[in-house]
């Protein structure tokens, strides 16, 4: 984003399908939402920023107006009135999650989105109740199984985990946290549902 700057103009991503993180220049500075927050005030420097957009699409309608709806940055990306070109989109495939191909996060503190893996002993397997109690919001697999989504909006709190995804002994959780920074936390296994209010 080429600069000087130096009054706040908001950053406007149009036709956003569903949320986009923002970072400038590798920092953090805010989530954009389709139905939320939908700018951010930024000031560039002399020589200019670089900015980064994770963009999640949340899933499609299947019924009414919004059938066949398109995902991503659907419109232009202004800051102030200035149109900004020049994109580069690098999808990120989470059908086959491996050690090689994932930007793992090693130390525990990394701000915004980052995947994070660990692993769960069974000594027989059955159903259970999976439960994020420091997550905000994301996605859960085991063992390469994409268990589902969570939100701490609710209303559910616990995602089923059916016991033939499990076996004896160490299986594999890897968990996608869109919002948390650092460390989310342990995972627990209840034995009831949690469906909100």
């Amino acid at each position: 984003m080429p600069g000087p700057r130096t009054t706040p103009e908001p950053l406007t991503l149009e036709g956003l399908r569903d949320r986009a993180h923002v970072f400038v220049d590798g920092v953090p500075v805010g989530v954009l939402e389709r139905d939320g927050i939908d700018h951010i005030p930024l000031t560039t420097p002399a020589d200019g920023a670089e900015v980064m957009l994770i963009v999640e699409a949340m899933g499609r309608v299947n019924y009414g107006p919004l059938l066949g709806e398109r995902k991503g940055v659907t419109g232009s990306v202004r800051h102030g009135a200035q149109y900004q070109h020049g994109w580069q989109i690098d999808p990120l495939a989470l059908t086959a999650l491996s050690a090689e191909s994932l930007p793992w996060d090693q130390s525990g503190d990394v701000p915004g989105p980052a995947f994070h893996r660990g692993s769960l002993h069974v000594d027989e397997p059955r159903d259970g109740f999976l439960e994020l109690p420091a997550g905000i919001k994301g996605y859960v697999w085991i063992n390469g199984f994409c268990l589902g989504r969570y939100w701490d909006r609710g209303p559910q709190r616990r995602l089923y985990l059916p016991w033939p995804l499990l076996h004896s002994g160490s299986n594999e959780i890897v968990v996608l946290e869109l919002d948390a920074d650092g460390d989310i936390g342990p995972l627990l296994v209840r034995s009831v549902p949690d469906l909100g209010r």
